[in-house]
């Protein structure tokens, strides 16, 4: 169990030739053990059993066989459950091809000289915020630790979704539980799954709360377009309890904004807001310049 989850948590440590998912029980899920007559809680794998680390005298003493379930079938389950929440909720993935490989800034040389200043301040501006990005992902256990965000303010069409999913994406890849939600749908469902008691006031249904649970307690939230419009009411309520808990458990909070710092302040309450700005301090970046489609559209040729 130990080896398995281990493995599970550090692909880096697999064997890159191995045709298995897991190494440990090779993919068949249950692995066959013998369980000591004296002790149930003391077992020996079958295969160790069978390649004479039991003496043929004490074999009566192994004689019951169980099986035990592998732990990587724990992280295809909870796979599995996230996957139906957000399927459930509308609130799938929506940016599983962005990647930092297909991530791209333009060329300057390409535009006119007229635009060629606008193009090169956001191209740098991507590339910072880019590089910081693979930074946070390369250091992502020990900046898990101490519970470190990333965020990234600015205009739209510069980038920062694409940014966003990416870090979602190679966590996902490295075995990182990783929950990526636009916020905007993320109240709308909110708000439809919630019901009301005789008195209208609002009650959370029983699927609000399992994803509400879910989005709580995953290893790693992103929350893209944060700020674009005020929730009110219960939902602030929900989303601060969210926050709450995951900065409590220190818990990632990765997020993208459209709004000024001021402005995601008056939106979302001072409690919220420092709440999610503190864990991202030296990760939260602006990607400052023009929208990257208004550029295209008076690219030259």
């Amino acid at each position: 169990m130990q080896s398995s989850k281990h493995l599970m948590e550090n692909p880096e440590e697999r064997n890159p030739d191995s045709p298995y998912r897991c190494e440990v029980c090779e993919d068949q899920v249950w692995i066959p053990m013998r369980r000591f007559h004296a002790d149930q809680d003391v077992h020996i794998l079958e295969k160790d059993f069978f390649s004479g680390q039991v003496h043929p005298s004490e074999a009566w003493k192994w004689s019951v066989t169980v099986n035990r379930e592998c732990w990587c079938t724990h992280k295809q389950k909870e796979h599995k459950r996230i996957q139906k929440m957000t399927q459930q909720t509308g609130l799938s993935r929506r940016f599983q091809k962005r990647t930092f490989e297909n991530f791209r800034t333009l060329n300057p040389n390409d535009f006119d000289a007229d635009d060629r200043e606008a193009v090169h301040n956001l191209a740098h501006s991507q590339k910072k915020a880019y590089e910081r990005a693979r930074q946070y992902v390369e250091k992502f256990k020990e900046l898990q630790e101490e519970g470190k965000s990333f965020g990234l303010l600015g205009s739209y069409g510069t980038g920062k979704t694409h940014l966003l999913g990416s870090i979602t994406n190679d966590l996902s890849a490295r075995g990182v539980q990783a929950v990526f939600l636009n916020t905007t749908e993320f109240i709308s469902q909110l708000k439809e799954s919630f019901e009301k008691d005789e008195d209208g006031k609002p009650l959370t249904s029983t699927r609000a709360s399992e994803y509400i649970e879910m989005v709580k307690n995953c290893t790693h939230l992103s929350l893209d377009d944060l700020g674009k419009e005020k929730p009110t009411g219960y939902v602030l309520e929900v989303l601060y309890r969210i926050i709450n808990h995951r900065y409590e458990n220190m818990l990632p909070i990765n997020f993208t904004t459209n709004a000024s710092l001021e402005e995601l302040e008056r939106q979302l309450g001072g409690a919220v807001y420092r709440r999610l700005v503190e864990p991202a301090a030296g990760y939260m970046l602006e990607v400052s310049g023009e929208s990257y489609d208004q550029l295209l559209i008076r690219k030259r040729g």
